[in-house]
């Protein structure tokens, strides 16, 4: 068994149907979590009763759930979901076992673990002294199994070597997975799945919108001529609705000027994606 201390960090809200198969989940994790944090953010369905009910996980050496109804923020995926994850952890930077910690992560509150999932991903970090982030893949809880490509590190069950998360950083905004994983490769991490350790989750479909990917593909800097080509490609698939939502939800946010992403390295890295990501690829190696 690798022993490695990891911290995660759980956003939760309104989720009472899913926190008895949350915490049976981390409890049969084959490997000890050090601290587990969860932000109960305003609950109205009951799940701050049983959150204050249930007992620490055996194999759960901290846990503590924060109250965060006084802060009004709204859970939601985008910006309010990445304020939600950076106040964990920063919070967690006040700890004072943070420095010897080795990994820290996000779970969210409707992914549950297949039981060695962290023991796996441990094992792929020891074997890769680059690796920066990685995560598992995800099979949907209808059986079918997530369509995001294999080569991509899931927001919502992620690790980060803690050498990587104190270089680089949670970046807050919409697609924060996106941001803190282009901000590792700029700074020489790898960033890479195991697709030997499993998560369940609901469909993503079912928690946002493609109207969202077009305004969080602007916000992260992705030029125009790439979008616009996804939303063609997107309409030969005959996914009209995913055509029609990344179009104007990237081309509606040039419209109204809104806001990028303020790190430059990050900018850059999607200015020019695709093409950036070979260029890391081979420099990284």
């Amino acid at each position: 068994m690798i022993e490695k201390k990891i911290a995660i960090v759980t956003p939760l809200r309104n989720e009472e149907k899913n926190i008895n198969r949350l915490f049976d989940a981390v409890s049969k994790q084959t490997i000890k979590i050090f601290s587990w944090i969860i932000l109960e953010n305003g609950s109205t369905d009951g799940s701050k009763k049983m959150l204050k009910n249930r007992a620490c996980p055996k194999n759960v050496e901290h846990l503590e759930i924060l109250n965060l109804t006084e802060n009004s923020i709204n859970y939601e995926l985008g910006l309010n979901y990445a304020i939600i994850i950076n106040y964990g952890f920063n919070f967690l930077k006040e700890k004072d076992y943070y420095k010897q910690l080795d990994f820290v992560g996000i779970l969210d509150s409707d992914i549950f673990l297949q039981e060695e999932y962290y023991e796996k991903l441990l094992l792929t970090f020891k074997n890769d002294d680059k690796l920066g982030i990685s995560s598992g893949v995800i099979v949907n809880l209808d059986g079918t199994v997530e369509k995001t490509g294999n080569n991509w590190v899931r927001g919502g069950c992620r690790l980060w070597r803690q050498k990587c998360f104190n270089k680089t950083g949670y970046l807050v905004g919409p697609s924060a997975d996106s941001l803190s994983t282009a901000k590792a490769i700029c700074n020489k991490w790898l960033a890479y799945p195991e697709i030997n350790a499993i998560a369940y989750s609901r469909p993503v479909g079912s928690r946002v919108n493609y109207r969202y990917y077009g305004e969080a593909s602007y916000f992260r800097g992705c030029n125009p001529i790439y979008i616009f080509v996804k939303s063609v490609y997107q309409l030969f698939k005959l996914k009209f609705e995913a055509s029609q939502g990344l179009f104007f939800g990237y081309f509606s946010s040039i419209f109204k000027n809104k806001k990028r992403v303020s790190d430059k390295q990050v900018l850059n890295y999607y200015r020019f994606y695709p093409f950036s990501r070979i260029y890391f690829a081979f420099k990284n190696k």
